[in-house]
């Protein structure tokens, strides 16, 4: 019954972070994307943008606590194909794929 609990809560931490990070536009054409963040409460956040084969592209990190709304820009996406963007928020993390064509 606990391991019940903890899973339902574990189902809501990543439903919460999912609400609060949107990526556009996805897929990229031409340009750069933009990583939005809703922080609703101060936070610790950090951003990472790695390759298809794991090699970490781009490293954000904000130290201070923040909040509010931050739009983070990737740059630099010169090569067509997959990227994944990892999102942390103080405990809670999210990945998203990104596809550049």
């Amino acid at each position: 019954m606990n391991q019940d609990v903890e899973c339902i809560s574990l189902v809501n931490e990543a439903s919460a972070i999912a609400n609060l990070v949107r990526i556009y536009p996805n897929p990229v054409n031409e340009g750069n994307a933009v990583v939005a963040i809703a922080v609703k409460k101060a936070a610790v956040l950090s951003i990472q943008v790695f390759d298809v084969t794991g090699k970490l592209i781009q490293n954000k990190v904000q130290n201070q606590s923040i909040v509010g709304q931050i739009n983070y820009t990737i740059e630099g996406l010169n090569k067509a194909g997959v990227y994944f963007i990892k999102v942390k928020i103080n405990n809670q993390q999210q990945t998203t794929r990104l596809i550049k064509l």
